[in-house]
């Protein structure tokens, strides 16, 4: 998500199908979700803060009388309570004007639990590790996070085979470390539901491929922290029931080794 919002509406509308679908939502570092995007954010079933979260109150600029705001207002704090939104981020909401913007910090994230990985992803109330193999991004913790300036790759050289992405390469150490403590995962798209990406140390600048991508892992997404060395791919594997592979890899500096794989139903040709 990256939006400085829009009509609180539409955007109610738009969190009743990413919870009903069961997506996740993601603020990448640098990026923005404010006023009516947060509605997204807080619908995710696994929810992911790493950018700017903002809250406001309702402005419409006048145009609608008070009982209609009223109406919206109260479909808004029911959502924000069934997406298990604290209290005191509601409060935060409604306590503050129009006119500003009430920046979620990251303290404050970490707090009131506003990141998630829920474990009832079937429903059923089981915990997805233990049920169905999955791992937890805590268990594999990285050494430490690389705070320095990244170092560029050798496009001329070492890294020549990544030439034709250096632009979005560069774009994307902007913001520094995102995966495994001293890397940067770079993701690119190459067509409709086609994404390959690449993983650069930016303590050295070397650039290496992630193993999957293209056409072949249609819809392909990937889920990583800086804090952690476990990275979850997912991508639609087989169309005729339909159903996606999961993942859960751990990445060493050179190697990838899948230590947990599950299956799961596809909603439409989307793995939530």
């Amino acid at each position: 998500l990256n939006s400085p919002g829009g009509q609180v509406v539409s955007s109610l509308q738009m969190a009743t199908i990413i919870n009903t679908r069961r997506l996740g939502t993601y603020v990448r570092p640098g990026e923005t979700c404010a006023s009516a995007c947060a509605l997204l954010f807080f619908a995710g079933h696994d929810r992911l803060l790493e950018g700017r979260l903002g809250l406001h109150q309702l402005d419409d600029g006048g145009r609608t009388n008070a009982s209609i705001l009223q109406f919206v207002l109260a479909d808004q704090i029911d959502a924000f309570l069934s997406y298990g939104v604290p209290w005191d981020i509601i409060q935060r909401m409604l306590t503050t004007p129009p006119t500003q913007m009430y920046w979620i910090s990251s303290e404050d994230a970490r707090a009131l639990d506003l990141n998630r990985d829920l474990s009832d992803d079937d429903g059923s109330g089981a915990t997805r590790d233990a049920a169905m193999g999955g791992a937890s991004f805590s268990d594999f913790p990285a050494d430490s996070i690389f705070t320095g300036t990244p170092h560029a790759p050798d496009f001329e050289g070492r890294d020549a085979d990544y030439r034709n992405f250096r632009t979005r390469i560069a774009n994307g150490l902007v913001a520094g470390a995102n995966f495994a403590g001293h890397f940067t995962i770079v993701e690119i798209g190459c067509g409709t539901s086609c994404r390959f990406a690449v993983v650069v140390d930016i303590e050295t600048g070397a650039v290496q491929s992630f193993p999957y991508g293209g056409e072949d892992y249609y819809g392909m997404s990937l889920l990583y922290l800086a804090q952690s060395r476990m990275l979850r791919v997912k991508w639609l594997s087989d169309w005729q029931t339909p159903s996606c592979t999961e993942q859960d890899m751990l990445f060493d500096g050179e190697n990838w080794e899948v230590i947990a794989e599950r299956s799961t139903l596809a909603q439409g040709d989307y793995c939530a």
